[in-house]
């Protein structure tokens, strides 16, 4: 005996053939479905090799940035309790 376990109070499974056919064919095709979706997404977030060098890039000037704001920070800490 196939059993489909259904969320509620009790299992519902299909008797005869065809609707076991029809069965196995809804969990396939919810599943094709379910995995279009997932690709679909994927695809919406995914970064073409000209944003992904852009990004890239902006990443290296926030890093170069930072460490010249902490050069810079370094000096005038220095120079305002004379470090010499």
């Amino acid at each position: 005996m196939i059993t489909m376990t259904t969320v509620g109070y009790g299992d519902i499974y299909p008797c005869t053939l065809l609707g076991r056919c029809v069965a196995i064919a809804v969990a396939i095709w919810g599943t094709f479905l379910i995995s279009l979706i997932i690709l679909s997404v994927g695809t919406i977030f995914e970064l073409t090799n000209q944003e992904q060098r852009a990004l890239n890039h902006l990443l290296k000037t926030r890093t170069a940035a930072n460490s010249i704001t902490a050069f810079m920070r370094y000096l005038l800490a220095k120079k305002r309790y004379n470090l010499d």
